[in-house]
């Protein structure tokens, strides 16, 4: 589940593209390749919660994670 608490981006998923704005939450099942994009101008900032809780070593390494610009796609 993620829950915006600021700004605008896009949710994409190869099932759908989900339009993320304050106070949209939105649950991604198990096992769905996704990727969250900012579209600016400030922050997207979001709450995450996981069930069953995520397995440790089971996310990217941060310094690995690329940022995209605003508008940009991955």
């Amino acid at each position: 589940m993620v829950y915006i608490i600021s700004g605008h981006g896009q949710l994409i998923s190869p099932e759908d593209t989900v339009t993320l704005e304050p106070g949209v939450a939105v649950y991604i099942p198990i096992g769905t390749h996704h990727a969250t994009v900012s579209l600016g101008p400030g922050p997207l900032e979001m709450v995450c919660s996981f069930s069953p809780p995520v397995a440790p070593g089971s996310y990217e390494d941060p310094s690995k994670v690329k940022a995209f610009r605003p508008g940009e796609q991955p």
